[in-house]
């Protein structure tokens, strides 16, 4: 029974090691020159041609959500739906139903958004928030001009609320097309929320940044604050990130690029949680039951601000589900 004993205390320790060992190193922010604030607004006029949105771009983020990018790993890139943003400035987000969330599951994987109905009854969207510095091309950009080393793009800056669905993102885990199911996440109605107007330096060069504070508030408590010079790319490198990922030769002016969000969401989970998942092989089923047990996302009542210093404001108010809801997202569409 002593042995019995001291082999249960040195299971313990060895299994604490192995999940509380260090994490190893986190990617380093981008080395930019900060933008000065000359330059001037202009509002935004017709709907952009593309949205892209792109994930893990702060090393904070990659910390607090268990996630892993090995040496050489390029950030995740996915295409948003325009039907995402529906007005600019502040606005409200109608909270997509249990048949939306099922019906975005549908789009993605046939057959999945009806079998988590069957087995996990309500479906909620466990919707987060992503404070986030938005990209807009003034001008056409190709891969073959980014190849030159000293083109410099021509683009404008803004402030974004980039929402997710974790309910819908949750189950790409372990997928090959894992990055269908988050722009599936990040797609319904309302769930680009964004400021009327886009900020163009007056002066810009290859390694030139806004460098800026990006804030997020929910019901007045502070939950995002980090400054843009932690990104891990620099805004040239981004626009031949999401060339190379979709497999483009050019973006269209106009487009739309979100560089991602810093620490502070709602769905954390600590590095160690993760490789327990992983070591029990827990399943995205479980994952996503584990996940609905979670506070902190977003509830109709909420309202969410995010800011970017001088760059703008923007203000969302959390609505309910609409009943008969159509919010299902046209990603399928448009990819």
């Amino acid at each position: 029974m002593r042995k019995l004993s001291l082999f249960g205390i040195g299971a313990l320790l060895i299994l604490s090691i192995y999940l509380l060992r260090p994490a190893g190193e986190l990617p380093r922010s981008a080395e930019v020159a900060c933008l000065s604030s000359a330059g001037q607004f202009q509002r935004f006029g017709a709907p952009p041609p593309a949205v892209y949105g792109m994930g893990l771009m702060y090393a904070g983020h990659i910390r607090e959500t268990g996630s892993r990018m090995l040496p050489g790993e390029l950030p995740p890139v996915f295409r948003k739906a325009k039907a995402a943003l529906q007005a600019y400035g502040d606005s409200d987000l109608v909270l997509p139903d249990a048949a939306a969330v099922a019906a975005a599951l549908e789009a993605v994987e046939p057959g999945l958004g009806a079998e988590l109905q069957q087995g996990q009854g309500e479906l909620a969207p466990l919707v987060d928030y992503e404070v986030e510095l938005g990209l807009v091309l003034l001008e056409a950009v190709s891969v073959a001009q980014l190849q030159r080393p000293d083109f410099v793009p021509k683009l404008g800056y803004f402030v974004a609320n980039d929402f997710t669905a974790r309910s819908v993102a949750v189950m790409g885990e372990g997928q090959v097309n894992r990055l269908d199911y988050w722009a599936a996440a990040k797609s319904f109605p309302g769930f680009l929320a964004m400021s009327e107007h886009y900020w163009q330096p007056r002066h810009s060069d290859v390694n030139s940044a806004l460098c800026i504070t990006l804030s997020t508030w929910v019901n007045s408590e502070l939950r995002q604050r980090a400054p843009t010079t932690e990104l891990l790319y620099r805004p040239r490198q981004i626009l031949a990130l999401v060339l190379q990922h979709n497999s483009l030769k050019s973006l269209e002016a106009g487009t739309l690029i979100l560089t991602g969000t810093p620490s502070g969401v709602a769905i954390q989970t600590p590095l160690w949680q993760s490789r327990l998942a992983a070591l029990l092989g827990l399943d995205r089923y479980s994952k996503l039951t584990a996940l609905q047990r979670r506070r902190g996302f977003l509830a109709a009542g909420d309202e969410v601000v995010v800011e970017a210093e001088w760059l703008g404001v923007v203000r969302t108010r959390v609505r309910p589900p609409q009943l008969a809801s159509s919010l299902v997202s046209d990603i399928t569409t448009e990819n």
